[in-house]
């Protein structure tokens, strides 16, 4: 650990000189403005955080969420990945392994690139001290010591292969990557696919290895003997307990493969893997992207590109930062540069930092204190989890007690509108942070003028602006607090329609129709705990009513307009409602009763019509005939009983008219009378609205 404990020496040196300059910094200022932020204390000496902030340059929300981790307690990092290097996993599944190793997760977030296709790591990936991928040039690498302190940087690994054939031997050699005819030698482990082969899909050459002495390890040599040859079309079989050299037969090294063919077997060859001595006691590693900064100083790409991001720094003494943003959600979080990330991380206070994969990739997780499972606790850009290569998970290497030593609540922190109500979950942990039982007697209490809490134990905010905390008790010496932050008057108000959850700014309504409006309150561009009857609800204009949950009803009217309004501390937001009487089809001939069926009297006939051309919806339609002279009158009533429960201010049909130049007319029969208007003259013959 000499070599180490040198490394942080220096960092602490450069911090030092840092410290003496004349710094002026905004807290976030890197990625925004701060509206809100929050931390839990998830583990020993680890603290899950969250920050909000506003970027007036992409004019929305910047999100972050990290885990701040002070290494040699009882929780220490690792690297894991799925069964085999080949194929990406899930979280869930990742976890779930390391678990069934004995190994208690805490935290997680995704690790290194790797190439989509294949799920296979381009960096290099170090588990218990040994080697399962090779390193990416020009790329750095995150190593994890076993105390869990850390390094950043290039290894420089060098993997080569000597023997009495090979002259100078064969140098930069990789282990487990994909072969293809620009990669050179590739060497196999078993760890390499489900199916324990090497992947190939091209001609390759291929020599199979037995193992004499020695493992894959930083600045370590393995002793191996050739077992045999085998040139193929496809993918080669590695049995348990060999090893396999595996060149492209068309490789773009045609000097690399024929030194390669004087190997035969029963010769002995030599693998060393020489690399940086600062590496020799890393016992878990992954790889990483770009740096980002180097002994205190932002050295990341200026590239403009706004990505959700992951990335990894080591603060000035020794702890470190696994932290990430979220991107490519406009209202929730756009993203950040890498450039802005840099920054963001030396406002924490680290000195070294990486970049590592992100776009879909991004995603931290905990389990909250009385949990037994993790919570994904970000919002991945793609909407759901991406299987990536390989995972840094935090382990608590402490066992469970089973004896209450802390209650946790939550929600931990929360922001609420006057007047509005939350319920907080009591949750509990031993003294390593395994859940328990939590006590099941309670008290409740609040800061003078927060608020009040119920006999169920329901808090209800005060109306003033206040911040503060609310505390609950159990039975036994053990509680905790919760930080509430009251808000009296909201920035602005957005109302919504219950029934498909869209934002409403003016909308028309049936008369009769109920509509349940659902209001909601933002502070500095967030929303606000509050429920319906947290604002106050108005109807202006005689459209109808509203009660104080917001449920309108359109009053029996034929049309009318007004508007609605929600209001709370003085703020207000308004939707213009119009109120229609609803539409209704009275007949459409289609079946076989109608409501001209009882219209049989002299001069007068009236049937269903099944000749298409004198249809105009559907396929059928009623077919009046009259006769002035056998009516012996000039008007021939076509009775119907229609009855409406509304006023209509309209009535159309559709009329093939018969060129008679007759007139049709419309009695309605009133409550002061009858009421005769003028409905259409039968000119000219064809189809025509009425």
């Amino acid at each position: 650990m000499k070599n180490k404990r040198r490394w942080i020496s220096s960092i602490l040196s450069v911090a030092l000189v840092l410290g003496s300059m004349p710094v002026t910094m905004v807290y976030g200022g890197s990625i925004g403005d701060m509206l809100y932020s929050k931390s839990l204390t998830i583990a020993e000496e680890t603290k899950l955080a969250n920050g909000v902030y506003w970027n007036s340059g992409l004019n929305d929300k910047v999100v972050e969420n990290y885990i701040e981790f002070v290494p040699g307690g009882s929780v220490v990092p690792m690297i894991s990945y799925g069964d085999d290097v080949y194929g990406a996993a899930s979280l869930k599944t990742v976890a779930a392994k390391a678990e069934a190793l004995g190994n208690h997760v805490v935290a997680g977030l995704n690790g290194d690139y790797f190439t989509i296709s294949n799920g296979v790591a381009m960096g290099m990936t170090i588990k218990d001290g040994i080697l399962h991928t090779s390193e990416r040039m020009s790329y750095p690498s995150v190593g994890f010591y076993a105390d869990g302190t850390a390094i950043i940087g290039q290894a420089n690994l060098n993997i080569l292969l000597t023997g009495a054939t090979l002259g100078a031997g064969i140098g930069h050699i990789h282990l487990n990557k994909v072969v293809t005819t620009a990669s050179g030698l590739m060497l196999y482990t078993t760890d390499f696919g489900n199916d324990d082969t090497n992947k190939a899909s091209i001609p390759t050459y291929n020599i199979l290895l037995n193992v004499i002495s020695g493992e894959p390890k930083i600045n370590g040599t393995m002793e191996v003997t050739v077992d045999s040859v085998v040139e193929s079309t496809g993918a080669v079989n590695i049995p348990e307990g060999k090893m396999m050299l595996t060149i492209a037969s068309g490789s773009d090294y045609p000097g690399t493969v024929t030194k390669v063919k004087t190997l035969l077997p029963g010769d002995l060859i030599t693998l060393s893997f020489a690399a940086s001595e600062d590496w020799n006691d890393v016992a878990y590693a992954v790889g990483g992207g770009e740096k980002l900064i180097t002994a205190g100083v932002n050295v990341a790409p200026t590239t403009g590109e706004v990505d959700p991001r992951t990335a990894i720094g080591i603060k000035a003494d020794g702890s470190m930062i696994y932290y990430t943003v979220d991107g490519r959600q406009t209202g929730v979080s756009r993203g950040a540069s890498l450039s802005q990330i840099a920054g963001r991380l030396l406002e924490l206070g680290c000195v070294e930092a990486v970049n590592m994969d992100g776009g879909g990739s991004t995603a931290v997780h905990s389990i909250f204190p009385g949990d037994s499972t993790l919570t994904t606790v970000n919002i991945p850009s793609e909407g759901s989890l991406r299987n990536c290569a390989n995972y840094i998970l935090l382990v608590n290497k402490e066992t469970a007690t089973g004896t209450m030593q802390r209650i946790h609540l939550y929600p931990y922190s929360v922001q609420m509108l006057a007047g509005a109500t939350q319920a907080f979950q009591v949750k509990a942990t031993d003294q390593n942070y395994y859940a328990v039982a939590p006590p099941t007697s309670l008290s409740y209490s609040a800061t003078s003028g927060l608020g009040t809490f119920n006999e169920n134990g329901l808090f209800k905010a005060g109306m003033i602006a206040k911040s503060g905390e609310v505390t609950i008790k159990g039975s036994n010496k053990f509680y905790n607090t919760a930080a509430v932050n009251v808000v009296a008057k909201p920035d602005s108000i957005t109302v919504t329609n219950q029934a498909d959850g869209k934002t409403v700014t003016a909308l028309s309504a049936n008369a009769g129709d109920s509509i349940d409006f659902s209001a909601q309150a933002i502070y500095k561009k967030m929303g606000l705990v509050a429920q319906d009857d947290c604002f106050t609800w108005t109807v202006q204009g005689d459209i109808g009513t509203i009660d104080t949950s917001g449920r309108f009803v359109a009053g029996n009217i034929t049309n009318g307009t007004g508007t609605i309004t929600a209001s709370a501390g003085g703020t207000l937001a308004s939707i213009s409602i119009k109120v229609v009487s609803e539409g209704k089809r009275l007949e459409s001939f289609e079946n076989s009763d109608h409501v001209f069926l009882q219209n049989e009297s002299p001069g007068l006939s009236v049937s269903l019509n099944k000749d298409l051309t004198k249809v105009r919806y559907g396929y059928q339609s009623a077919k009046v005939l009259y006769n002035f002279s056998d009516a012996e009158t000039q008007m021939i009533p076509i009775n119907s009983a229609l009855s409406f429960t509304k006023t209509p201010d309209t009535l159309s049909f559709w009329i093939n008219s018969d060129g008679s130049g007759n007139t049709l007319n419309l009695v309605f029969q009133t409550k002061t009378g009858d009421q005769e208007i003028i409905g259409a003259t039968l000119g000219a013959i064809g189809w025509k609205q009425v």
